[in-house]
Parts: C-alpha cells; structure tokens; sequence
C-alpha cells in the first residue's frame, strides 16, 4: 500500500500521484501541524510556520520591490515550495541525503503533481532561485532561535546568518497556533492567486497529470 488518507478523505498514492487528489485545504490544515527539523526544536514549530516566515522575509527583500510581476512570482514559489510535505513529511537534508536517489525521485514526482495542481509547475526559473536563497535564509534565522548549535556548524549555510542578523521569527510574547498558521497559509495561497490572475495572467492547472505523464505511460 502506497497511498495516505487526507483531511479530508481523499485518498493519495505517493508513489502514483494525481494532481486531481491535490486539495489546498488538506496542505494547509497538515503543513500547519507537521514538524520542522524532525522535532528538534525549543518549541514546536511546523512547516507551515517556515512558510509564514519566509514570506515576511520577501516581503522585506528590496528585490521585492523592483518588478511587481516578479514579486508575485516568487511568492507563489515561497508559498508552495514546500506544499508536496503534506504527503511525504518533512524529511531533513542529511536524512535525503543518506536516502539518496530513490527519496529524490519519489518526493520530486509528488511536488511535481502538487506544483501542476497549484499552477506553480510553469513558474519563473529565476523566482524558484530565490526561494532557494529565502529557504537558506529562513534556515539561518531558524538554527539561530530554535536550535542548539551555535551557528559555526552550519558551515553549508555561508553568509545566511549575517543577513539575518538582528531578524526574529517573531515578536518574543507571541508564537501562533496550528489554526491560526492553517488560515494564513489559505488566505495567502488565495491572496496570491488573485495577484497572478490579475497582474500576469490566467492560472495553468492540471487536474490529472500531464499529458506525456499519463497513467499506464
């Protein structure tokens, strides 16, 4: 058996994915309770709290601010980089690392279904090398805040942790809880849709898979 029960009853196959069994309310009522960093931080903190925090990093960012179609592209990109975890969990770096490239392949099929769901699959290749650079960023000011280690043993992140120096994740009387984190997420992913829609162009989803991907191909 490789398939999972959703929220809300769907039934999705990891290993055979449709983008018709994607459901953003099932992203983000998960990405709001599954954990970053296998559970080893000071606080509990989710995936979708990452997200949330990434998003006010770009907002920040004054590459936001040059080209308003590029802002809304790489949002879309923040927002749903990490959507597919919904289905397969967070797994971390070392551990894809250690599994090699039979954890690459599936997880990179159900993002790919997940990205043709969202209507993000077509996106700007410079917007996704953004996100990346926020990812990193986003893990500097997490490692700082919610982990043990002092920041010389993330040697891989470089100069991530200078430029967020001085950065919180958020203000110190205040963390948000699960339902909270699974309405943001909704309202952005909506927000951002009607951004693209109205200031680059109608959204491409693909209901099943595409076409040159068909089942039985």
């Amino acid at each position: 058996m490789t398939w999972i029960q959703t929220r809300s009853g769907r039934v999705f196959d990891v290993a055979d994915p449709w983008a018709s069994e994607v459901s953003i309310a099932d992203i983000c009522f998960a990405l709001a309770r599954i954990a970053r960093f296998t559970g080893h931080t000071r606080r509990f903190y989710s995936v979708g709290e990452h997200t949330l925090g990434m998003l006010r990093l770009w907002s920040r960012d004054d590459r936001s601010r040059n080209d308003p179609r590029f802002e809304v592209l790489v949002r879309g990109c923040v927002i749903t980089h990490d959507m597919h975890e919904a289905y397969v969990g967070d797994m971390s770096r070392p551990v894809k690392r250690a599994m090699g490239d039979a954890w690459l392949t599936l997880e990179h099929n159900v993002m790919r279904r997940v990205q043709c769901a969202l209507g993000t699959a077509t996106l700007d290749g410079r917007a996704w090398g953004v996100c990346k650079d926020l990812d990193n960023l986003m893990l500097a000011l997490e490692a700082t805040e919610l982990m043990q280690w002092p920041e010389s043993a993330w040697t891989s992140l470089g100069d991530a942790f200078d430029r967020v120096r001085g950065m919180r994740l958020h203000r110190a009387d205040r963390e948000p809880g699960a339902s909270e984190i699974e309405e943001r997420l909704l309202s952005e992913f909506d927000r951002w849709q009607r951004d693209y829609e109205s200031s680059i162009g109608e959204l491409v989803q693909v209901a099943g898979r595409p076409a040159h991907d068909e089942r039985g191909a």
